[in-house]
Formats: structure tokens, sequence, C-alpha cells
């Protein structure tokens, strides 16, 4: 189970709660905060990270993942309902209740589904999403490429669902190997994320109020989740900071840069902290204005 991801936002509240501007003596001891914070978020989604994907190759292990018996069926269906009825391969998608209703709320496993190997959806849990899909085939995203090309679990960057609700979502995917040989790629099992509930969950923790800001960003420098809730539906990208290709490049620090606001532009203290989860990184900011 992760580490901090089920007390991290009370423990972060409480540990913040009297950190304001009567408290900070100088810019030194801004940086020390903010970078402590980024350190915090960035071990707490890492965590999340792995606890998912564990869950994930664990389970395409399983025979009833592995085996796609259905497979001649589903060729027929894959038009009219975006891959198998929700009536066949019942073992497959009892595997992918399973882990969502043990595993979302603590790691917000909203979505699990089986991709053939040509990108075509097979199935999905819950039925309800896979009803509202709004593609058949899913050979274009990063997540499915990657597990092709190295057969190895993958972190997608942010993406928006295709299904009618469009959730913020990054999805790992892991290979799945043939019953027969073991070797031949039967297909990729995956799982979705929803950054949706993870920036709620930030915005709980009012931020805004002491004049701070967190923010996660993926391996492009896409914003997925914003503790600021005036800008967390706006999207922004952060692939030209300084700070961002310091932490893609591994590194962990503080800068002051500019960032674009509504009056022009504000000069910000920015802690950054890299992500580096399964051939991916991505970034944690945490900022102040100065």
């Amino acid at each position: 189970m992760p580490v901090l991801s089920k007390t991290l936002f009370q423990n972060v509240s409480n540990n913040y709660a009297g950190l304001n501007s009567s408290t900070i003596r100088n810019d030194n001891q801004v940086s020390n905060d903010t970078l402590l914070l980024a350190n915090i978020f960035a071990t707490d989604l890492l965590n999340r990270f792995y606890h998912s994907a564990s869950i994930l190759e664990l389970t395409a292990g399983l025979p009833q993942v592995r085996n796609i018996s259905y497979v001649l069926m589903f060729e027929q269906t894959l038009e009219s309902h975006h891959g198998l009825p929700s009536n066949k391969d019942i073992e497959k998608r009892q595997v992918a209740q399973e882990i969502i209703s043990k595993n979302g709320t603590a790691d917000n496993l909203f979505e699990v589904f089986y991709l053939m190997p040509n990108g075509d959806m097979y199935m999905l849990e819950p039925y309800s999403i896979q009803e509202t899909l709004k593609e058949n085939n899913y050979a274009f995203r990063d997540y499915f490429q990657k597990v092709i090309q190295n057969n190895q679990t993958y972190l997608g960057n942010a993406i928006i669902t295709t299904t009618s609700s469009g959730l913020r979502e990054a999805v790992i995917a892991t290979p799945v190997y043939s019953l027969e040989d073991n070797i031949t790629i039967a297909g990729v099992w995956a799982g979705g994320i929803d950054f949706g509930k993870i920036n709620r969950q930030l915005q709980s923790l009012d931020l805004i109020n002491e004049n701070k800001r967190v923010v996660f960003v993926d391996g492009n420098g896409e914003k997925i989740a914003d503790s600021d809730p005036y800008r967390s539906n706006t999207f922004e990208s952060f692939n030209q900071l300084i700070s961002f290709r310091n932490a893609a490049n591994g590194e962990t620090g503080t800068t002051f840069e500019s960032l674009k606001a509504d009056n022009g532009s504000t000069k910000t203290i920015i802690s950054y902290y890299p992500v580096n989860a399964f051939h991916n990184t991505w970034v944690v900011f945490v900022m102040k204005e100065t």
C-alpha cells in the first residue's frame, strides 16, 4: 500500500497550517519549505504509481487475463460494443472489477482494460465506461506504443479520456504474454488513474490561502493536477521553465522564475522534484509568489 496517500493531505495540512508570511523570515526559509512540500507530494505520487503498477503486473500474469478465447466474438462486436459485450469473458472482467473495488479508493484506479496487440479495445471495466468510448483503437496512445515497443510497464502522459465524461487521467500499462509460448505479447493490460480526484484532494488543502500552489505535470510538461481551484481547469504547459528541464533531467531544487499572470508576470519561487516511474519522468512543482 502507498505510504503516504491515505494520510498525506491531512498531514500536509496540519504541518503547514501555521506557515504564513509572518512566520517566514527570508527567501531561504521559503525555499526550504516549498522544497520539503515538493518532496512529500512527489513521494506520495510515486507510491501511487508503483502500487497501481504492481497490481496490474501481478494480475497480468493470471490465466484468466492472458486467455483471449473470445477473440472471434470480439471482432464481431468491436464496432457495436467498443469491445466485448458485458456478459462475455466474465473471468477477465471480474479481475478488473476486483482491482477497482479494492484499490480504487486509495490509488484512484477508476478503470481497468485490455487492448489487443493492434490497439483494439477488447474489454473495459466498468462496462458503463466502455459503452461511452468514442474510439475503438488506442494504438495512438503513448502507453500502448511504449509497452509494445519495449515489452515493459510504462506510465503514460496526461490525457483527457475518450469517454463522454472527459475525465483527466494517466494510464499505467503492462504487457500480457500469450498462454501458448509465454513470449509473444497477447495484449496490453492497463489501468487509469483519476487525476480529477487527485486534483480535488489537492484543492482541499486550501494552499491558496498560504500563497502556495502545487502543480503536477507529466513528462511533456503539461499540467494534470493543480491545487489552485481558479486555474485547475485551464490548460497550462510548463515545459519552457528552467525548473521543468532541471527536474526532467533528474535534478531537485528551487529556482526563481517569472510566470504569466492575469496582470502580466509574477516573480515566483518554484521548488521542483522529479517523479521517475516506469520510463517516464513527471514533475511536482510547489510555487510561491514573491
